[in-house]
């Protein structure tokens, strides 16, 4: 069955370079569907043209075009409530901005971006229902929490003293006790249980 118009996602994705609109539209595909509609925009003038069009879900929004004046972003949230605001900046060291629901830079990983949209968007068949009764020893809990920021297992072995047989093994149970077999899907496990920050995660 198709789904209903009202039930396609509408993304906006401001921002001037066709390279960096691309790539983040190949990057929130796999969070919200192939049937999600992505629009671009170059300019405030067609930011505000697509928010009075559509009723998106999410705007990624450049900083120099967000800094301009012709939105109250603050009325934003009362005139569109479903839709989440994030700032993208080249900058890695930019300054946060609050006034945004987050923000993002050009170093963002896939896992990183997939769990903050996963925190924004949180969907009724996420894996809390499923590991609720699924319980992490203290090593596993530990070697995830090592695993999703970007360790390798080598590298934790050498850091717990263990052989590379036996992290090996632990990764096994962790993936199985989860029933999760991407790390990515291991990252918003772990930023979900508290196991792992956000501001925790590599950014390559």
């Amino acid at each position: 069955m198709m789904p209903s118009p009202s039930d396609i996602p509408h993304i906006i994705i401001a921002c001037p370079a066709p390279l960096l609109r691309n790539g983040l539209q190949s990057m929130l595909l796999p969070f919200f569907g192939e049937q999600a509609k992505v629009l671009h925009a170059q300019t405030l003038a067609e930011v505000r043209h697509l928010l009075q069009q559509y009723s998106p879900q999410l705007l990624i929004i450049e900083a120099p075009i967000a800094a301009q004046e012709g939105i109250n972003w603050t009325e934003i949230k009362f005139t569109q409530p479903q839709l989440k605001v994030l700032l993208f900046v080249r900058d890695p060291n930019a300054e946060i901005q609050n006034r945004f629901h987050g923000q993002i830079d050009i170093n963002i990983t896939e896992e990183a971006l997939d769990a903050l949209l996963h925190r924004l968007f949180p969907r009724e068949d996420s894996h809390d229902s499923t590991t609720e009764a699924s319980n992490l020893s203290t090593r596993e809990t530990e070697i995830l929490h090592l695993m999703v920021t970007g360790k390798t297992t080598k590298e934790i072995a050498e850091m717990l003293s263990l052989s590379h047989h036996t992290v090996s093994t632990h990764r096994k149970n962790i993936i199985n006790k989860l029933g999760i077999k991407t790390l990515a899907g291991l990252t918003v496990y772990a930023i979900m249980k508290g196991i792992v920050d956000l501001e925790d995660m590599p950014k390559k």
